[in-house]
């Protein structure tokens, strides 16, 4: 009598095992090539991001200011003074982190700290003429060459589908 093992290799080489196994061979190999391909997707995003966002940032460092910083500059420039914590929430940056950059926006003479005329414990933060004047918050200037990059490597239609898929991952995840 044959071990298992070598049973199993044998049989494995030809189509009389997928017919009698256990178990359904083709669908469990199916599912681990498809868990195969997620977590090739998953290393592809995990790579992809950082990558990315390293080549905005250094787009974005050229209209004067690091990308945490512009993203908070173009939210003041859009809704005018805020409070710390509406920034806060608006970046989903924390506390500790949104005066950490308004200090340095502050110091290098980007925004201003003003009181809040309804709440005398409340401080606004807005934006400099200075600010106006030396960051560029055309995003046509930041995002171009992004634009130009998909666009390179997909169709419209192709980008459509893109972020519905994703759209679809994020409606997944909880919150």
């Amino acid at each position: 009598m044959k071990k298992a093992s070598t049973f199993l290799v044998g049989e494995m080489r030809n189509s009389v095992f997928y017919e009698n196994a256990p178990f359904d061979l083709r669908t469990h190999m199916k599912r681990k090539a498809k868990e195969d391909s997620v977590l090739l997707l998953l290393k592809t995003f995990g790579e992809f991001g950082p990558k990315y966002t390293k080549w905005i940032d250094k787009m974005v460092r050229e209209s004067g200011v690091s990308s945490a910083r512009h993203n908070l500059l173009c939210i003041l420039r859009k809704e005018g003074p805020l409070k710390m914590s509406e920034l806060g929430r608006l970046l989903t940056v924390s506390p500790t982190n949104i005066t950490l950059l308004v200090d340095g926006l502050e110091k290098d003479g980007f925004v201003e700290r003003q009181s809040d005329e309804t709440d005398r414990r409340a401080t606004r933060i807005k934006l400099t003429e200075r600010a106006e004047k030396e960051v560029t918050f055309d995003s046509d200037v930041i995002f171009k060459p992004a634009i130009h990059l998909f666009s390179s490597v997909f169709e419209e239609k192709e980008i459509r589908e893109l972020v519905h898929y994703l759209n679809q991952i994020m409606e997944k995840l909880p919150n």
